[in-house]
Order: C-alpha cells, then sequence, then structure tokens
C-alpha cells in the first residue's frame, strides 16, 4: 500500500547574469537537468545541505554517536553506509574514524572481499 504525500511549494524569484544564465541552458540542454527549475532546486538543495552539515555540532558527538553505530552493527562498518545512515557526509564519517583511530577504537578492516 502506497501513501500520496502532498508536497506545497513555494515560488521564489532570482536574478540572473547572463553568464549565469546561459551556464544553466548549456547545461539543461546536455541533458543533466530536466529544465533549468530542475537546475536551480538541486543547486538549492545542495546548498542548504552544505549549510546544515557546516552546522552540525562538533566532530566530537559524531566520533561518539560513530562508535555507537560501530558497536551496535558488530564493529564492521562502510564509510558511506554510516553517513547516510548517521546523516553526515562521507567526509565527516573518515575524520571521525581517524579520530576513533587514533583512540585505539576503530581500525581499518583488511582483507574484506568488496562486494560487486
Amino acid at each position: 500500500m502506497y501513501r500520496c504525500v502532498i508536497v506545497m511549494a513555494k515560488q521564489v524569484a532570482a536574478k540572473l547574469s547572463d553568464v549565469e544564465y546561459n551556464q544553466i541552458r548549456r547545461i539543461v540542454r546536455s541533458g543533466l537537468y530536466i529544465n533549468s527549475s530542475d537546475f536551480v532546486r538541486d543547486a538549492v538543495r545542495r546548498r542548504l545541505s552544505e549549510i546544515e552539515s557546516a552546522a552540525r555540532p562538533a566532530s566530537g558527538k559524531l566520533k561518539d554517536e560513530l562508535y555507537r553505530y560501530m558497536k551496535e552493527r558488530g564493529g564492521l562498518v562502510w564509510p558511506d553506509d554510516a553517513a547516510r545512515d548517521l546523516g553526515y557526509s562521507v567526509l565527516e564519517i573518515l575524520e571521525a574514524l581517524r579520530k576513533l583511530e587514533r583512540e585505539g577504537k576503530a581500525r581499518e578492516a583488511e582483507g574484506i572481499p568488496v562486494e560487486a
């Protein structure tokens, strides 16, 4: 069973330079985006995500959160899975892993087969 979710959208107007507008149009014509609005929505989402990441609490909290996450999963985790599940970037996870490694609480696994 699926439930329909209705999202109310707001419209925002912005002025762009000719150069910016033409760059967006070229990208759209290349097929990376459906239209200019699609590009702008993606750009806004990415920027908001960057700002949200920068505003997160110090990595000490992330380090503790990651350590608990690792213990809950038997100690073996992939950084990209941890990033997705915990809501951080892979770079933030890797930085926290380095700190845990310096504390002797984590180490890079060797000999683990990588699924294709």
